[in-house]
């Protein structure tokens, strides 16, 4: 096999053609008689509604896909034309969204809109049991139970339980509407993604995943290779990142970057202290002496105080390069001794995360990950491993697999068989990060490419969690890709892509 090729950004990249025939052939659904169909209805509201070129509907796939005859569950589309005259690629593209549990409305919405969709045609899929399918796996319990834990600081252990006893509540209201939690997981996302790709005679796709919408785009290449003309991975979710290490490692990737990018005296951090040690003092202090604010319930729109501690903290540094890309204010509140500073930074980040997370299907979420991969954990690995380290209390009850393995013994629905097995595939693939990235550390992307021998990758000084289309840079090099996925890739703009703090005394750049 062909080398792979990978890049930080020095110039023109080359991959070797890839030799595509070699590809897995496509794995044989069990529904193979299934004939899937979309049914247009309205688009939900905006970003949808009144827009030329978008057409939504339903698709209805199998509940279990290895019964094609039982029940069915409906699965939301929206497909976009493309606008521009000229065409990057005659095969659209489907953007597959991160999560799990957000829907395609909120979190990909845009690219309805213009230039999103300028060159290609578009798809959008809405995953089982997400918010605009049906059924909607939702768990406001879940939500209450969150909030509720924002207003106090009781140890993690009872934390936890309040999350999970909220979980394991919504799972027994799904059982009593019929609804088998244990058929929400990846692979049968894939295939759900498969049928939705016949329903609207697609011939193949170039697949764009972002977060765990790599993960889904993963399943599909693995079980569907001759669907998928491309793939691009942005931040990328691999099966085999399972370990509580893993979300550990993310934090220490984002503090050991502000040691490097802020060291002392530089104006990120005028102190004359390591910018880790003086986060570890931080959250040590609020632990002791948690910080009171307000905070608003994205769901009742009613304000709540919230009492936050050293894990909240820890929490609010790592969900802000995930949701604002804004290490500026995590850098400024740890250079300040005054706690108002603290608090301030938390309830920024919290305010914009609660708002994009409150009003998620938690319990899809839920039952993917722990059918995923979280069930492997346990309670007891998780509640050991804040013993050992505490700042990360807060990280845990969100922080994908570990927050949602917190309710996997409760909800007991087993792990899939081979799923942590590393990606092998032939098909073209751009992976890109963000050096930044705390939930997805770009080192997780790199290492895809020894499975990947048509993989490249690129990492984007400045950037932080979700890099597509984000800068020129990240839209040139990701357009160049789906032009023509074998081709060349001038990667050149990379070097002069600006990182945060930049204007950092020439003594102290450390370059």
């Amino acid at each position: 096999m062909p080398p792979s090729a990978t890049s930080t950004g020095d110039g023109v990249d080359s991959a070797p053609a890839p030799d595509v025939s070699s590809a897995a052939p496509t794995t044989t659904t069990p529904e193979a008689d299934f004939l899937p169909e979309m049914v247009e209805g309205p688009c939900g509201g905006d970003p949808f509604e009144n827009r030329d070129g978008v057409r939504c509907g339903t698709v209805a796939v199998p509940l279990d896909h290895a019964d094609p005859t039982g029940p069915t569950i409906e699965i939301a589309v929206a497909q976009v034309s493309p606008i521009g005259d000229q065409l990057l690629t005659t095969d659209p593209v489907l953007r597959l969204q991160g999560g799990p549990g957000g829907g395609i409305t909120d979190a990909v919405g845009g690219w309805a809109d213009g230039d999103a969709r300028e060159g290609f045609g578009v798809v959008l899929i809405e995953y089982r049991g997400e918010p605009n399918s049906d059924p909607a796996l939702v768990c406001d319990e879940k939500w209450a139970a969150l909030v509720e834990n924002l207003g106090v600081s009781d140890p993690f252990p009872a934390e936890a339980d309040r999350i999970a006893d909220a979980v394991e509540l919504c799972a027994e209201r799904a059982a009593s509407d019929g609804i088998d939690v244990s058929r929400f997981d990846t692979p049968a996302i894939a295939d759900d993604i498969e049928l939705v790709r016949q329903a609207l005679d697609v011939g193949r796709w170039n697949l764009i995943g972002i977060s765990y919408g790599t993960t889904t785009a993963m399943e599909v290449m693995r079980r569907h290779p001759d669907s998928v003309r491309s793939a691009i991975l942005d931040s990328v979710y691999p099966p085999e990142r399972s370990t509580i290490a893993d979300v550990e490692g993310g934090l220490d990737h984002l503090l050991a970057v502000f040691d490097d990018t802020c060291p002392p005296g530089s104006g990120c951090n005028p102190t004359d202290e390591a910018f880790s040690d003086r986060f570890r003092a931080i959250t040590a202090a609020l632990d002791e002496n948690p910080a009171v604010t307000t905070l608003t319930d994205p769901i009742t729109g009613e304000p709540f105080d919230a009492l936050l501690d050293g894990g909240d903290f820890a929490n609010a540094a790592w969900l802000a390069v995930w949701s604002g890309n804004v290490p500026d204010l995590v850098a400024g509140a740890v250079a300040s001794d005054d706690p108002a500073a603290w608090t301030s930074a938390m309830q920024v980040v919290l305010d914009i995360f609660v708002a994009d997370y409150g009003d998620s299907s938690l319990l899809m979420a839920d039952a993917v990950e722990c059918r995923d991969r979280g069930g492997a954990l346990g309670r007891e690995a998780i509640d050991a491993a804040v013993v050992e380290r505490p700042e990360f209390s807060g990280i845990f009850q969100y922080a994908t697999y570990v927050g949602h393995g917190i309710t996997c013994d409760g909800l007991g629905l087993g792990t899939i068989e081979g799923w942590t097995d590393p990606l092998v595939s032939d098909l073209p693939t751009l992976v890109v990060a963000g050096r930044w990235d705390a939930v997805t550390p770009p080192a997780w992307g790199e290492a895809l490419l020894d499975g990947l021998p048509n993989g490249r990758f690129f990492e984007y000084p400045g950037l932080a969690h979700g890099t597509y289309a984000v800068t020129d840079c990240s839209e040139s090099i990701s357009h160049q890709f789906l032009a023509d996925p074998t081709g060349e890739i001038d990667s050149s703009c990379i070097a002069a892509m600006t990182d945060h703090f930049d204007d950092r005394p020439e003594e102290l750049d450390g370059s």
